[in-house]
């Protein structure tokens, strides 16, 4: 029947539709900060900014991966279908590897519009230690943009052995975690010199992903590099 051949040929050429669309997407791409595979992965010297988001993600969630033995997958599912802030997820992530609290009921008490002061509070031992600066901070009522860089700045500088006043000092000249994250692999992997590096990006305007390429490190390469450092 003339109806029924027009149906079939429709749903075949929308299942074809959906295995084209599977396939452009690499396999174990990182998503982006909205809703989106990235769709630029290397560095192109015609639109050098293109890679930056990427090589800075991949860099970051590495970072976050091999400091707390999470995988980078569930990083991005947290992130994207559980609608987690970065800073929720640092904080939830070192207050469970220091503290051995369960990371998804913090999560899940975040998702309730709980403070993390409030969440700290209903933990006696928690509340009895002193010497903690992240605890004190929390404690005090701090913003979370502060308890995550503060999470954000602890993280580098125990993973790349750098000192923390370094990391601060770099803070103020305009990089955040996630360029901090490659900026130290670049200086310890090549032996950069920090203030060649910050020359490069800051006065030159040249992009990370640039920067990266003239060192011979592709951007997947930079999230590998930070996922095997120090193994």
């Amino acid at each position: 029947m003339p109806g029924t051949k027009t149906t079939t040929k429709f749903f075949i050429l929308l299942l074809l539709l959906l295995l084209t669309t599977m396939m452009a997407v690499p396999a174990g791409a990182e998503i982006a900060a909205g809703c989106h595979c990235f769709r630029q992965r290397s560095y192109d010297p015609e639109a050098k900014f293109i890679a930056d988001d990427y090589i800075l993600a991949t860099s970051f969630n590495s970072l976050t991966a091999n400091i707390f033995n999470i995988s980078k997958k569930q990083i991005v599912m947290l992130k994207m279908r559980g609608g987690v802030h970065q800073n929720d997820l640092l904080l939830s992530l070192r207050l469970s590897h220091d503290f051995g609290l369960d990371q998804q009921q913090l999560l899940n008490l975040r998702q309730k519009d709980y403070s993390w002061q409030k969440i700290i509070s209903q933990s006696k031992p928690l509340s009895e230690i002193k010497d903690n600066i992240l605890l004190t901070m929390i404690k005090s009522g701090k913003p979370v943009n502060d308890l995550g860089q503060e999470v954000a700045n602890s993280m580098i500088a125990d993973f790349y052995n750098a000192p923390k006043k370094e990391i601060e000092k770099l803070r103020l000249s305009g990089f955040n975690e996630k360029e901090l994250a490659l900026f130290f692999l670049l200086v310890r992997n090549k032996q950069v010199k920090p203030e060649d590096l910050v020359k490069q990006v800051k006065d030159e305007g040249q992009s990370w992903s640039e920067v990266a390429h003239k060192l011979d490190i592709t951007p997947a390469m930079a999230g590998q590099l930070i996922a095997n450092y120090g193994k």
